[in-house]
């Protein structure tokens, strides 16, 4: 590869035609938006239904971003594993409450990667902020690559992860206390040629600047965005 190509942009693809709350143009994400653009992405909307492989197939990466009050049709996740199984890239980020609470179907996609987000609200007796044990922050962080040099990571209010099949997904950041297993945050694993990264908040995403969360965020989507290699097989 030349050094012209490896400096072209990466370019992110958001999903906005399923209630998604992460609206990358808005205030809220505006710290995101300025890393993005620091790190060399290039952010595009995607607000057709239904999705398919063929829209989605010429950007690096796909992000649905905390889904609510709307569902993906059957035909659309068969596209999204289509897309993946040829190579693509998925971020799938949840909020707290999970599918129940969000009324959404997120599960109904994660479940092909060996994981489930639990409709719950994650708190924690010590590793919060300011008064609400809500605002929760991570120490748990996985002795991975993705992860060296990572401390903490702000996670906010959020979900947590249910890991059903550890082949499939593999946790990155978890809770303390007291069963980690049970209160995972963010997970990542392959599919075919395909690369999947979920996280349990957008906060993770919100509030870059908070602990160790952009040094994180850089790291995973650094890996989403490389091509699989053959040693990944092993």
């Amino acid at each position: 590869m030349s050094e012209s190509e490896e400096e072209k942009p990466k370019r992110i693809l958001f999903d906005v035609a399923h209630g998604e709350t992460i609206a990358i143009d808005s205030d809220e994400f505006k710290d995101f938006r300025t890393f993005l653009a620091d790190n060399n992405y290039e952010v595009y909307k995607l607000s057709q239904k239904p999705l398919n492989a063929d829209l989605i197939e010429p950007y690096t990466m796909l992000m649905l971003g905390a889904p609510k009050s709307a569902a993906f049709e059957e035909e659309e996740i068969v596209e999204l594993m289509k897309y993946l199984r040829e190579g693509g890239a998925i971020l799938l980020i949840h909020s707290a409450g999970g599918d129940q609470y969000n009324n959404t179907n997120l599960n109904a996609i994660s479940s092909h990667f060996g994981y489930s987000f639990n409709g719950d609200y994650m708190a924690h007796e010590t590793d919060f902020e300011g008064d609400d044990f809500y605002a929760t922050f991570s120490k748990g962080i996985a002795l991975d690559s993705l992860t060296s040099g990572v401390r903490s990571v702000y996670t906010g209010y959020t979900c947590t992860i249910k890991i059903n099949d550890a082949s499939g997904a593999k946790k990155l950041v978890f809770s303390h206390e007291p069963w980690p297993e049970s209160r995972v945050c963010a997970v990542y694993g392959y599919y075919s040629l395909g690369r999947h990264l979920g996280l349990a908040s957008p906060d993770i995403l919100k509030f870059i600047k908070r602990h160790d969360n952009m040094f994180f965020i850089q790291s995973v989507l650094y890996w989403l965005g490389e091509l699989r290699r053959e040693s990944d097989f092993d």
